[in-house]
Order: C-alpha cells, then structure tokens, then sequence
C-alpha cells in the first residue's frame, strides 16, 4: 500500500510543467517526512531526464516537418553549433528525414 501512494504521488509529481513548483512540492515532501532528500533529488534527476525526452520528441517533430532540405540543413547546423544536439543526432535526423520524404513520395 505504501508504495502504491509512493508511485501514484512520483505520477503525480512528474505530471508538474514549472521547475519552481517542482522544487516547492519535493522540499515539502522531505520537509513532512514523506521522502527523504536523497529521494528528492533522484526525483528531480528524472523529472528533468523526461522534460529533455519531451523536449527532444517535440524538436524532432519540428524537424522532420520541414519540407525543404536546404533548410532542414540550416536549422541542424544552428542546433549543432547552439550545443543543442550533438552531430551524431544532426545527421540520424537527416537519415530519418530522408527516409520520410522517400516514403512520402512513393505514395504520392
């Protein structure tokens, strides 16, 4: 039963968008006794890992949206450059990419 109302709660707590509130809701935690700091802070590690893959999956989308290469180019070496994607993911994108625009067209 305890853990039960301690993953419903870890639910819960990933489900916060502000970093701040966050923050606010695990001091209380500790604060009350219901985790402990260390709880805390591994909790936050995997709330800012998930916000990163969300953030990832939402930039991919973008990125495969693109219609014109040229430009699909220019926005992954600006990503690249900004230390936002490393040159690796850049050029899995394209493959990817190219890969949608073939099906794309063998469809049409």
């Amino acid at each position: 039963q305890n853990r039960m109302r301690f993953e419903r709660m870890l639910k819960e707590l990933m489900q916060i968008q502000d970093e701040a509130k966050l923050d606010e809701a695990l001091a209380n935690l500790v604060k009350d006794g219901k985790i402990t700091a260390e709880q805390a802070v591994k909790i936050k590690e995997q709330w800012k890992a998930q916000r990163e893959r969300i953030q990832f999956q939402q930039l991919l989308k973008r990125l495969l949206s693109i219609q014109d290469e040229a430009k699909l180019d220019e926005a992954l070496a600006n990503l690249v450059k900004d230390g936002k994607i490393t040159a690796e993911q850049a050029a899995k994108i394209k493959e990817q990419w190219k890969k949608l625009k073939a099906r794309s067209a063998a469809t049409n």
